[in-house]
């Protein structure tokens, strides 16, 4: 008798968190339920956007940890908003 051992896959927190936010976005929700004016939309996806970025920096120490630039690189991240700022605009400063 063969035994075959099958690999599982590392997880992938990065596709996790693409599938679980993209499921999110499809949501809807029932506005004015029983009412004559009940309907159905789509969920607020930047209000739950905000809320997973939001729970994330504080689980790592705030947002400035969470955007910050790995001590080894240097330089900023990809999503640093200072350098993605269109030339000759300003950035909002966020007070936490």
């Amino acid at each position: 008798m063969t035994t075959t051992l099958i690999e599982t896959p590392a997880p992938d927190p990065i596709a996790d968190a693409i599938a679980a936010l993209t499921a999110a976005a499809r949501r809807e929700r029932t506005i004015g339920a029983g009412t004559p004016n009940e309907h159905i939309e789509p969920v607020d996806f930047g209000e739950i956007a905000c809320h997973v970025i939001t729970a994330v920096a504080a689980n790592v120490g705030g947002v400035e940890v969470l955007l910050s630039a790995a001590p080894d690189r240097g330089k900023p991240t990809t999503c640093d908003r200072s350098s993605r700022a269109p030339p000759g605009t300003t950035t909002p400063t966020w007070t936490i």
